[in-house]
């Protein structure tokens, strides 16, 4: 069998195969024995009657389309994994009749290859600022609306204590109330480094997303925003598929997989509904718990 092909923009391969007349014969051979024994010829049981006379008989059409159906099966499959290839979409196949062999052509779709920019440096040029501080005046005003909030007179140690049995006082109140603050203001200067990491990636980051992709995550998209433009559709769908394309590529280079026993943790947490298969509810959780340890990761560069 020999292989050749070229690569395309988006992830395309262009390939040919042929095999020579002995190696089509392995398909083409139980194909028409396959066609011989299932000919009813009057007077005979089924693939009783003579051989050479079911013969004359048999479709070869078909038989060349079940023999060449197999032919492309086996080979295609053995020039994937030779090639290391992951295929993603169905492939395109056209078949060649010649006479002193078989060829085809094949078009694949495969899963893009991934050329992340330096995500560690780029981590650590946009670390979080963690040194957040909290005025007075936002204590005072997440106070002034939990009080609006419980229709309460005033703000004292009476009230302190109908919030929740862990204050004692309108001191312990403020302090919490302040610690809580810093830890959102904390959060958000997180969110916000971690989307200029992803931003910046996604400019450095070299992928030709395949177009399969793109059409199926617009399709999604569309869902979300309906009566969005078609450019716009086309653009945040190239966005969302390199985001998730890089953070892969980043889990797979540090090897940042979540464990079975994670994933299962996760699973348990999920509310039990019937009729529902939380099983297939798996991958999803992966991909997220996989996420998070990218991300964790970046934090720490």
């Amino acid at each position: 069998m020999k292989s050749s092909f070229t690569k395309q923009l988006g992830s395309i391969i262009d390939l040919k195969v042929e095999l020579t007349l002995e190696e089509f014969k392995k398909y083409w051979e139980p194909a028409l024995e396959d066609a011989i024994n299932n000919v009813n010829l009057k007077g005979f049981r089924p693939g009783q009657a003579p051989r050479e006379m079911a013969k004359r008989y048999v479709n070869e059409e078909k038989v060349f389309e079940k023999a060449a159906h197999e032919a492309v099966r086996f080979s295609l499959n053995e020039v994937i994994e030779d090639n290391g290839w992951t295929v993603i979409d169905k492939p395109q196949v056209t078949i060649n009749h010649e006479d002193q062999g078989f060829s085809y052509e094949a078009k694949l779709t495969l899963f893009p290859e991934i050329e992340p920019g330096d995500y560690k440096k780029i981590a650590h040029k946009h670390k979080p600022a963690m040194a957040v501080e909290v005025s007075e005046k936002e204590v005072d005003d997440t106070l002034e609306w939990l009080r609006k909030s419980r229709n309460a007179p005033e703000l004292n140690d009476s009230f302190a204590q109908s919030v929740g049995p862990t204050f004692k006082n309108l001191a312990d109140l403020r302090q919490n109330t302040k610690e809580g603050i810093l830890m959102e203001k904390r959060l958000q200067e997180k969110e916000k480094s971690r989307l200029k990491i992803l931003e910046e990636l996604i400019n450095q980051s070299k992928v030709e997303i395949p177009q399969v992709m793109i059409d199926k995550t617009r399709a999604q998209i569309e869902k979300e925003r309906p009566g969005a433009k078609a450019g716009d559709l086309e653009a945040a769908a190239k966005k969302r598929i390199k985001m998730q394309l890089i953070t892969y590529k980043i889990a797979q280079l540090e090897e940042l997989h979540p464990t079975k026993e994670e994933v299962e943790e996760e699973l348990a947490k999920l509310p039990k509904q019937e009729k529902i298969d939380i099983s297939k509810f798996y991958d999803y959780i992966y991909d997220v718990l996989q996420n998070k340890k990218v991300f964790e990761f970046l934090d720490k560069q």
